[in-house]
């Protein structure tokens, strides 16, 4: 059965900070998971806004490493997701 040809469906905006610089970098959600030892489903549900970053700090300097943003900017980056 087909929806009403009114019917309004929303997209979700995935193209936050991690995004972007993961893009920026070249990366897949792969290269970048494997790089931060991270599981490919975790930087997924963090691009799509499922759940906020959490990192150990070997992984934060990782991750900056990967995406070339000095460790002191990372922070503020992230806290404007």
């Amino acid at each position: 059965m087909r929806p009403p040809k009114n019917t309004i469906y929303r997209v979700k905006n995935t193209d936050n900070k991690i995004t972007q610089l993961r893009k920026k970098a070249h990366l897949t959600q792969e290269a970048l998971a494997h790089q931060i030892g991270m599981a490919v489903s975790t930087v997924r549900r963090w691009e799509q806004g499922q759940c906020e970053p959490t990192m150990q700090v070997w992984q934060m300097k990782a991750f900056c490493e990967a995406v070339h943003v000095k460790f002191e900017h990372l922070p503020p980056l992230l806290a404007r997701l």
